[in-house]
């Protein structure tokens, strides 16, 4: 699955639509309220980047790497529904990612920038639609993304004394045969503070161990990032990141 061209393919769909339905500016501008949504800067190469909504610099600084905008418990941008054109540029005219995305009305979203710039000078980027819905009481969620482009197939285990929430055969996603849809999907789990481990695919455990703690009634999405080839848990090799949506 190539979720560098994500972007595009939406575009494409709403074009279709379009000529299909014969809409057009007035049409879109029909969409009223609100959207949000989240960029992460899991890109190796890229320090930092800034988002820009039809042209507009919309987040209010650097979004750095294995860093989120807005800040833990409110990642999220607030924009105008409707179709937007976003931009992920570490300088305001060196476009790594562009294109067209479709926003709904009070929905959020989640941008992922990953992987090494190409040789179209592009990144990988990465939609998710993210469901807000409060977990229950003495609940939480989560869900895993592995976002590391030199690491295979891995296991992944959240542990503390009672329980474990596990993680397997997780790919590297564009390699994958996960969809946006249950990459999106978060788990119920019970809050606490647990530790991150990784297994590879021979089940040798791999020197990383990594705190996370997860909170009654919040919601988180852990990713991957960095090289294995570079270490694990160092600045840039393997290690994690952990959004904070609620």
């Amino acid at each position: 699955m190539k979720h560098s061209f994500l972007f595009f393919r939406f575009l494409a769909l709403l074009v279709s639509v379009c000529f299909l339905a014969g809409c057009g500016k007035d049409e879109e501008d029909l969409v009223s309220g609100t959207s949000g949504v989240s960029f992460s800067n899991a890109a190796l190469e890229v320090p930092s980047l800034d988002a820009y909504v039809d042209n507009i610099k919309v987040s209010a600084i650097p979004i750095t790497y294995g860093n989120t905008s807005g800040f833990p418990g409110n990642p999220y941008l607030s924009m105008n529904a409707g179709l937007r054109f976003i931009v992920l540029s570490p300088d305001g005219s060196n476009n790594l990612v562009q294109g067209n995305i479709p926003l709904a009305p009070d929905a959020a979203y989640s941008v992922f920038a990953y992987d090494t710039i190409n040789a179209a000078g592009t990144l990988r980027v990465l939609l998710l639609t993210d469901n807000l819905t409060p977990p229950t009481p003495g609940k939480a969620h989560i869900r895993y993304i592995q976002l590391s482009p030199d690491t295979g197939r891995i296991d992944i285990r959240l542990t503390n004394t009672t329980d474990t929430i596990p993680y397997n055969a997780q790919t590297y996603v564009p390699t994958g045969s996960a969809t946006e849809a249950s990459l999106a999907v978060f788990r119920v789990v019970n809050p606490g503070n647990y530790n991150f481990t990784i297994k590879n695919s021979s089940g040798t455990t791999l020197p990383l161990s990594v705190p996370v703690t997860l909170v009654d009634g919040k919601i988180y999405t852990i990713y991957s990032r960095g090289k294995k080839s570079n270490g694990y848990g160092t600045t840039t090799g393997f290690n994690i990141s952990t959004v904070t949506h609620n």
